[in-house]
């Protein structure tokens, strides 16, 4: 069995497990702090988006991913990215059993790398808002940001950030399922990312991963309001891929 295949069925239990989760909590942990670092300002805060989103923060994210995925994809798939093994998982490339491994492994090491922010990020303080690195804004409601919105969810757009979360989740967990290299996973998620952040920037980042929303939430107590309609939108992404792949 190819390098490459192996790495997308680690076993379900055992010292290949133990390394495989290790692998994905050490690539999670560092992909956190270089998302997080990619996205404050000079103060430590999290960048808003005003205006013409920027590219750099999506470039410097997809690299990064890249990077740490190719590294680790012999030992563990290099998923970094709970939705990313539930689709692996759906789609027949995961054991079942090691989902909640893995799943643990992605989370817990995004929480140290949002924790490790405070001393990488100048002006970064734990659990205050104000010193916060990396979280994800609450989408501004409908008709702050021009639309309709109806009364669905409070008239809010959480619904399309739901919908945009599960497109960037989709569109990786296809990359992944369809053997594309970490490089294109990575693109998929940057290019769904930039692409809402110009078509929609009320809703705030788009990033596809429970990781980057739950780790600086855990970290800053921040970004908290969201997070139930991103992980929505990640989850059905994930199995939409699957059922096509």
């Amino acid at each position: 069995m190819s390098s490459f295949s192996r790495a997308l069925l680690p076993a379900g239990s055992g010292p290949e497990l133990a390394a495989a989760v290790t692998a994905e909590a050490l690539g999670s942990a560092l992909f956190q702090l270089v998302a997080g670092a990619a996205r404050a300002d000079a103060s430590g805060n999290s960048a808003a988006l005003t205006g013409a989103p920027s590219l750099a923060p999506f470039a410097i994210m997809a690299a990064g991913y890249a990077a740490l995925s190719s590294a680790l994809r012999p030992a563990s798939g290099g998923h970094l990215n709970p939705a990313l093994s539930l689709a692996a998982v759906l789609g027949g490339r995961l054991a079942a059993a090691s989902f909640l491994a893995y799943a643990a492994a992605q989370l817990g090491g995004g929480v140290v790398g949002s924790m490790l922010s405070s001393l990488t990020v100048p002006g970064a303080r734990l659990f205050r808002r104000a010193g916060a690195v990396g979280c994800l804004a609450h989408p501004a409601s409908a008709a702050a940001a021009g639309g309709g919105g109806g009364a669905w969810l409070g008239g809010s757009n959480l619904w399309r950030l739901a919908a945009w979360e599960g497109v960037s989740s989709a569109a990786a967990s296809l990359a992944l399922l369809s053997h594309a290299s970490p490089a294109f996973v990575a693109l998929a998620f940057a290019s769904v990312g930039a692409a809402a952040a110009a078509a929609a920037p009320a809703l705030g980042d788009v990033v596809g991963n429970p990781v980057l929303v739950l780790s600086p939430a855990v970290a800053f107590g921040c970004g908290w309001g969201a997070g139930p309609a991103r992980w929505a939108g990640q989850a059905l992404g994930a199995a939409a891929a699957a059922a096509l792949a």
